[in-house]
């Protein structure tokens, strides 16, 4: 058996088996024999027909199987042989050639990509500097009175502060792209496109409404982007909220067993300092991802991309579409991020590997306990926590930290001063 292996990129490979045709004939021969035993040719009691006549009824069919587990047992052979470990399955295409005693073929596969140096280097990191004002305190508890509210359906035309209850399709050159049933907004909210949230200030109760617009340049399918599109749109309810008072009853209501108002608010402040530290950690997050990205400019293998597209569109829509059936245009419309997600991934791995870094039990149970802190019944988060995926999420994000903080460790820090709302991006005027 003769085998070469080219490298057709950094993550795909081609390999070409010559196989000699006397294994072959053997290998058809054998599987002649045993379909002879049981082979029904018509005239012939079951396994006993001669083998002319089992070759002429069943040779074909014969041959190519023979030929298939010939070729299965060449590459598997190859494989080992080479020390490469493919990531798909490997497509295989039977080569025609003049030489009439070798059997030959190919085989494509995606390996890991080769990455022979990781490149990281920065003049300095921004880390922000942020204080929780008493001013952040009040509006969060506001945001907490107003996700309390009491909602009554009114009858008159909506205002902002408003919420509604309507069914809506989006289409694009007049094919629905997507639907939804009882969705609910606040006007105001912001959460809507702006032409979209404007053309529903006035509505009423079992009102439509038809808005054309265009799609904007960050909208999440990037397919459609600048677009003009439709949204049809039938208001099935308008809610006016009723705020709750901000007493002992509210604070019991969140969690606070006293129902003491200063106790209450030390609490959101303590949360919005855990909300502030991993904004914080965020950012020196990009920074540091985006220069290890366009440092090492590395290919990835498009079935990594391919799955990581599947999981980015069913994350955006959970319940709306059969997680086995996704076509290309919806995929596409990921590719972008899935890619710069792989990348990532295998430039971290590849980093933590090299420098054998690891997750200790110490650092995972002191993170599990941080976490299941803030919840009433920490014990029950712990065991959460502790099992299947949860884990397994906490240990790869705990690499995450580690292996950036490795990357970073010698790089100058540069303080900056910004507040809690800019650092969220929030409109609190």
């Amino acid at each position: 058996m003769q085998v070469s292996v080219e490298k057709v990129s950094d993550v795909l490979r081609r390999i070409t088996i010559m196989v000699p045709a006397d294994l072959l004939e053997k290998a058809y021969e054998k599987k002649i024999g045993e379909l002879a035993k049981s082979a029904a040719v018509q005239g012939f009691r079951p396994g006993k027909a001669p083998i002319a006549h089992v070759k002429s009824r069943y040779g074909k069919e014969a041959r190519e199987d023979a030929a298939n587990d010939l070729m299965s047992e060449a590459f598997r052979s190859a494989l080992k042989e080479h020390s490469l470990a493919p990531l798909n399955r490997p497509t295989f295409e039977l080569k025609p050639t003049d030489n009439q005693q070798m059997l030959t073929f190919t085989a494509s596969f995606e390996v890991f990509p080769e990455i022979p140096e990781i490149h990281f280097a920065m003049d300095n990191i921004e880390k922000l500097k942020v204080d929780i004002s008493d001013e952040d305190v009040t509006y969060a508890v506001g945001r907490l009175q107003k996700q309390h509210c009491e909602w009554d359906v009114v009858e008159r035309a909506a205002q902002l502060g408003d919420s509604l209850v309507f069914d809506y399709v989006m289409k694009v050159d007049g094919v629905a792209h997507h639907t939804q049933e009882d969705a609910h907004v606040e006007l105001g909210s912001q959460m809507l496109l702006p032409e979209l949230e404007a053309a529903l200030v006035g509505v009423k109760i079992n009102e439509s409404r038809v808005v054309d617009l265009t799609l904007p340049d960050d909208f999440p399918l990037e397919d459609k982007r600048g677009k003009a599109a439709t949204f049809e749109v039938k208001v099935l309810q308008v809610l006016s909220s009723k705020l709750p008072e901000l007493d002992a009853a509210f604070a019991k209501k969140l969690g606070v067993v006293s129902g003491d108002i200063s106790e209450f608010k030390r609490e959101v402040r303590e949360s919005l300092e855990r909300e502030r530290d991993q904004l914080v950690k965020n950012k020196v997050k990009q920074q540091v991802f985006d220069k290890l990205l366009t440092s090492n400019p590395i290919e990835v293998p498009t079935v990594f991309v391919a799955e990581e597209e599947k999981a980015l569109h069913d994350e955006m829509y959970p319940h709306e579409h059969n997680h086995h059936a996704h076509t290309e245009n919806e995929l596409n419309a990921f590719r972008d991020i899935a890619t710069r997600r792989v990348r990532l991934s295998l430039l971290l791995s590849e980093y933590a590997r090299r420098h054998a870094l690891e997750v200790s039990e110490d650092r995972l149970n002191s993170r599990i306990a941080e976490i299941a802190s803030a919840y009433e019944h920490s014990d029950e988060v712990i065991k959460w926590l502790s099992t299947g995926k949860q884990l397994s999420s906490m240990k790869g994000q705990l690499m995450e930290d580690i292996t950036i903080d490795k990357l970073i460790e010698n790089i100058p820090v540069i303080e900056k001063v910004t507040s809690f709302s800019e650092l969220k991006g929030l409109n609190v005027s």
